[in-house]
């Protein structure tokens, strides 16, 4: 089925596009999004860095389309939020459904994967990881600092949103967008350069499987 092209001047509505398991899916909140999810759209500004034809590729995969030749990237990237926009919105099951316990081994245990939200670890800062870090953006540096100067090895997800929530309130992260919406921005630059690790998948205790 064709879609219509949507004009540049057209009105942004809102949402929260990740990419999981190679399909774009709409969530409720950017908190319902899996921890170590790197491709996550929640605004206009999220297709900044982006080539027009990853924003036609990206909207290929949306719409199941070929890939659509868009006069310049600001008109890609209002069409590429209108499709966002009429993806329905996962439900809470579904959402739910992607903490399940994993199937069982064939060794007759069961063996459980939970996925606790959001534990990410500061990797050390040898001097490759320095170099990659001095080359993403100032936004992505401070977030990277604020961790380091935190002091610990790894923070929840909670703590850490408290913390670059001060940087922010105190100068040292420079953003009029939310906090947390930068960390989810440069989160998959950060570990793609070894900075940080998402260390949120544990396995649990196994147990015998049921009869």
């Amino acid at each position: 089925m064709a879609t219509t092209e949507i004009a540049a001047e057209s009105t942004e509505v809102g949402f929260v596009v990740a990419k999981i398991g190679g399909a774009f899916k709409r969530f409720r909140t950017l908190g319902h999004v899996p921890a170590g999810t790197e491709q996550v759209f929640t605004g206009e500004e999220d297709f900044a860095e982006l080539k027009l034809k990853e924003i036609a590729e990206i909207y290929s995969a949306v719409t199941g389309q070929e890939l659509k030749k868009f006069k310049d990237k600001k008109v890609g990237i209002k069409n590429l939020i209108y499709q966002f926009a009429k993806l329905p919105e996962m439900a809470e099951e579904e959402e739910a459904a992607l903490d399940e316990p994993a199937a069982p081994a064939k060794s007759g245990r069961r063996k459980y994967v939970k996925q606790v939200r959001g534990l990410y670890r500061v990797m050390a800062s040898t001097r490759d990881i320095l170099k990659a870090i001095s080359e993403l953006a100032p936004q992505a540096q401070a977030v990277y600092k604020v961790m380091v100067d935190g002091g610990k090895a790894e923070y929840p997800e909670e703590e850490l949103r408290a913390m670059v929530d001060e940087a922010k309130k105190v100068g040292k992260l420079t953003t009029t967008q939310p906090s947390w919406r930068i960390f989810q921005y440069y989160r998959g630059d950060l570990i793609r350069c070894d900075a940080i690790k998402d260390v949120a998948t544990k396995s649990a205790p196994t147990g015998k499987a049921a009869a």
